[in-house]
């Protein structure tokens, strides 16, 4: 079981994160308090996590460390307790975008990396944005292939169409085909 949380009693809210086992205990590598995921001066709001599928976690959230606007962030945790190779000890930057980003929200994209999606606003309304961090904390595009197969690719853009009107509240969840009998 993973459980991540915001620090309620500091003004410079750290994100921690910790791992239990089935009964309840903690699990060796784990700090018995959490793993910090963010200790970043600033205000954190609207902690998101998924499982990485490798017995740890992305999370992401909305960080304040500018305080003019929110801008979202992620962390990966390993199955061990330890920061993922590649990102940073505050998390990375999911978006550069100089406007204010709220309302993130995760799912596995089931290679060890993450969907994540938020809304922005936009002088029509509001806008929701899609992309995919890969499992050591960079931005990655599946490569779009053609045939009777359709890429990862093919169905992010279809989706950023589909985003780019006044959309609110971004939810996002992994998606299974039906398997049939044989």
């Amino acid at each position: 079981l993973l459980i991540a949380w915001i620090e309620p009693s500091d003004l410079d809210a750290p994100v921690r994160a910790l791992r239990r086992d089935s009964t309840g205990s903690g699990v060796s590598g784990w700090a018995a308090n959490g793993v910090v995921l963010c200790a970043a001066p600033g205000q954190r709001s609207m902690l998101r996590l998924v499982a990485d599928g490798a017995g740890g976690a992305i999370a992401g959230w909305v960080d304040h460390r500018d305080p003019s606007r929110g801008r979202i962030f992620a962390q990966r945790v390993t199955g061990s307790g330890a920061i993922a190779s590649g990102w940073s000890a505050d998390g990375v930057v999911v978006t550069a975008d100089s406007t204010d980003q709220a309302a993130p929200a995760l799912a596995t994209d089931g290679l060890g990396g993450a969907f994540v999606a938020w809304q922005k606003p936009r002088p029509t309304g509001t806008a929701v944005r899609l992309l995919r961090l890969a499992p050591d904390g960079t931005y990655s595009r599946v490569q779009r292939t053609e045939g009777a197969v359709r890429s990862q690719e093919y169905f992010l853009q279809r989706a950023r169409r589909w985003m780019d009107s006044a959309r609110r509240n971004p939810a996002i969840r992994p998606v299974t085909a039906p398997t049939t009998a044989s």
